[in-house]
C-alpha cells in the first residue's frame, strides 16, 4: 500500500460525513501502525 492510499483511507476514516464499516477503522489503523482490541468484560 503506498503512502498516498494509507492518507486516503486515514482522511476518511477523519471525514465525520462519511461512513465507515469497521473492516474500514482497522484498516486505517493498521496503516498508521496501531490495532483494534475490543473487549467484553462481564460487571
Amino acid at each position: 500500500m503506498s503512502r498516498y492510499e494509507r492518507q486516503g483511507i486515514v482522511c476518511k476514516l477523519l471525514d465525520p460525513d462519511c461512513y465507515s464499516h469497521i473492516s474500514q477503522v482497522v484498516k486505517a489503523l493498521r496503516a498508521v501502525g496501531r490495532n483494534l482490541v475490543i473487549e467484553d468484560r462481564a460487571a
